[in-house]
């Protein structure tokens, strides 16, 4: 299959996923959040998505979660390499919801920040408030996004799905220079960040609560999995994990 053809179905696929979004009208902005595994392409598929959105011309914002970090103080105090550290003490919740989440719902003021937290710092931050329109559209991306103290203040639910194999080698390549080596960065790859996701997955199980579930194990070809319409979002209850 030439490379034109590749970059033309995945092109396609992000465009459905677009004009489905945009069809949808609500009476408070529309939050995005996209789950997925350490190295699955979240990032990627979140910035061509924003691309695609924002040719529509209404106005867009593309964050992530990495602006809500907990300090190294929290974030590491069950060691430098835990996974289950990562899973309960990288992110500050709370600060997600107050500052990101919550004013742009239902109830929202529409006054929001996409970060209290500067990574290369490891400080504490105090952005100015953006003021969001109505009909904006606002892309999240971050492990974990799917959890329980997020999940059910997303308006739109997006999982990448990708083999944790597949996964390790690429932040092997991408991450290398970071960790000193390839070698280092599969190694906390694997204990640290998908030792995280196995933990996220039983407690999770996130594609069960997405609107859409992208097999991206191959970039190039991604396919959809799933895509639930507007009812079955809203008569899907959690199960237990003796239901699953």
């Amino acid at each position: 299959m030439g490379k034109s053809i590749l970059v033309d179905i995945r092109n396609r696929l992000i465009d459905s996923i677009a004009k489905r979004i945009l069809c949808s009208r609500l009476e408070h902005p529309m939050r995005i959040g996209i789950d997925g595994i350490t190295a699955s392409g979240k990032s990627t598929f979140a910035k061509e998505l924003y691309e695609r959105l924002s040719l529509s011309g209404r106005r867009c914002n593309l964050t992530t979660l990495d602006g809500f970090h907990n300090p190294k103080s929290v974030r590491y105090q069950k060691g430098r390499e835990s996974a289950q550290g990562y899973y309960l003490d990288a992110y500050n919740y709370e600060q997600v919801l107050k500052n990101l989440l919550l004013p742009l719902g239902p109830q929202g003021n529409l006054q929001y920040r996409t970060k209290t937290h500067d990574l290369k710092t490891d400080e504490a931050i105090e952005m100015p408030f953006i003021s969001a329109n109505l009909d904006e559209i606002l892309i999240v991306d971050g492990s974990f996004a799917l959890r329980k103290e997020l999940k059910e203040h997303w308006d739109f639910k997006i999982y990448i799905k990708v083999e944790f194999e597949i996964a390790q080698s690429r932040a092997a390549v991408r991450d290398a220079d970071y960790f000193g080596s390839s070698e280092k960065a599969l190694e906390v790859t694997r204990i640290r960040y998908h030792g995280a996701h196995l933990i996220h997955n039983e407690l999770a199980t996130p594609w069960l609560f997405a609107d859409v579930v992208i097999n991206n194990d191959r970039p190039e070809n991604p396919v959809i999995e799933k895509q639930r319409r507007a009812w079955e979002r809203e008569t899907l209850t959690e199960e237990t994990p003796q239901q699953r």
